[in-house]
């Protein structure tokens, strides 16, 4: 379940309340206000409903031509709980988050920012003792975190929608990673000293099977918690 708050410039409110209207929105709040720093009157419309409606709205918003973004904000969370005549069955239905909060969550996970590197340098420390060790607690710790997935979904969705700062950053993010990567594990390999103890791995053809598996399910589960943590660039 979402709010959405569309702010537009005094007058243009109807026309987005007729677009929640159309998304088979009934409760729409129009409430007059100032926008400070340019010192216009304008309008926020504001819903709260069901996901599948909140990403109907927001497609219909966006390709209605009524927004322009030099004068519009349009800002989204998530709701926990909203009690009104519409049935719960329908507000709770799950559905994957709007793209626009996709977007900007894909944003946020590939910024190179210190906790990033931080925690590409713990999860390769992990994971490459827990190889040369052969143990499954370090590295099933170190999957809790390792960048390399949202690298990947960001890059796949900034293809998916063109959006090539998007996939150009996850791609900075991700090389970045991987160079991490191999320098912890060389620094280990020299520290610690071999044989590799670890022994599990699988054939090709069913490593690339589980990865595809695994990557379907945790692209799916990123769009669907996308909007939750962390609207439109």
């Amino acid at each position: 379940m979402h709010e959405v708050r569309v702010t537009v410039p005094r007058g243009s409110g109807s026309a987005i309340a007729k677009a929640a209207l159309e998304a088979g929105i009934q409760r729409i709040t129009v409430c007059p206000v100032q926008v400070i720093d340019s010192h216009a009157d304008a309008e926020i419309v504001s819903v709260e409903t069901s996901t599948p409606r909140a990403k109907a709205f927001l497609h219909r918003v966006l390709s209605s031509g009524e927004v322009d973004l030099g004068k519009t904000s349009i800002t989204t969370r998530e709701v926990r709980a909203i009690l009104d005549r519409d049935p719960v069955h329908e507000l709770t239905y799950p559905a994957v988050e709007p793209a626009v909060e996709v977007f900007q969550d894909l944003w946020q996970l590939n910024h190179l920012t210190p906790s990033f590197i931080a925690r590409a340098l713990a999860a390769a420390i992990l994971l490459g003792y827990g190889m040369l060790r052969a143990d499954p607690v370090s590295i099933v710790v170190a999957a809790l975190f390792l960048p390399f997935m949202s690298q990947v979904l960001g890059l796949a969705f900034g293809a998916w929608a063109a959006d090539w700062k998007l996939a150009a950053q996850s791609v900075a993010a991700l090389v970045v990673s991987l160079i991490i990567s191999v320098l912890a594990g060389i620094t280990l390999a020299v520290m610690l000293g071999g044989p590799l103890q670890f022994d599990g791995f699988k054939s090709p053809v069913l490593s690339l099977m589980m990865s595809l598996v695994i990557g379907a399910a945790a692209g799916l589960s990123t769009a669907d918690d996308a909007g939750r943590r962390y609207l439109i660039g």
